[in-house]
């Protein structure tokens, strides 16, 4: 998963998390489903810095340019800057608008959906990348979208389908490459 995506999402399930926990719900679900995509959420970051460090040390011997490089400080310092922005973006909206959720999540939405895209161009293939993912992805947009049409939010209901697009467009390029064969990705 790109890591803007990923510190985005992250920020987005822990801060509506806390938001649910301090303002007091009267719906135990909801704390249920937040607590869940949070909980995921943190599995996710622990993969991500794994398996993320292994991508992000290949990126950076290619820009190195035969320079010996720390990787591991360059990722870590990267890592947190990225996090560090998105969280100082969310608590900026978070405190200077009222339906800051909306206002976060469907950007952010369009957001991973294009990094997906790339990543798939970068990597040169669908390395990482599952046509099962892209689908429950898509999914998920949709229901989203939908519940901007039946509350009228003409804000969620474009970024829903400029999202809607770009899942659809991802789900065609995922499922029109072969399976992913790491022998032809390093010839």
């Amino acid at each position: 998963m790109p890591l803007l995506a990923l510190c985005m999402n992250f920020c987005w399930e822990a801060l509506s998390l806390v938001d649910y926990c301090l303002c007091g719900g009267e719906n135990a679900s909801t704390y249920v489903l937040y607590g869940t995509w949070t909980i995921l959420d943190i599995g996710i970051v622990v993969t991500y810095i794994v398996f993320g460090k292994q991508e992000f040390n290949r990126k950076i011997k290619r820009m190195s340019l035969g320079r010996k490089i720390d990787t591991g400080k360059v990722f870590a310092l990267y890592s947190l800057g990225v996090f560090l922005s998105v969280l100082a973006i969310i608590l900026t909206m978070y405190h200077t608008m009222d339906n800051w959720k909306m206002y976060f999540v469907f950007p952010n939405n369009v957001i991973m959906s294009l990094l997906f895209i790339v990543m798939y161009y970068i990597r040169g293939g669908k390395r990482g990348q599952s046509l099962s993912i892209a689908i429950a992805k898509c999914i998920g947009t949709l229901c989203a979208t939908m519940t901007m049409i039946f509350a009228g939010q003409l804000f969620g209901i474009l970024l829903g389908g400029v999202c809607l697009l770009l899942d659809i467009a991802y789900i065609v390029i995922l499922a029109q490459h072969p399976k992913y064969c790491p022998t032809a990705e390093a010839s």
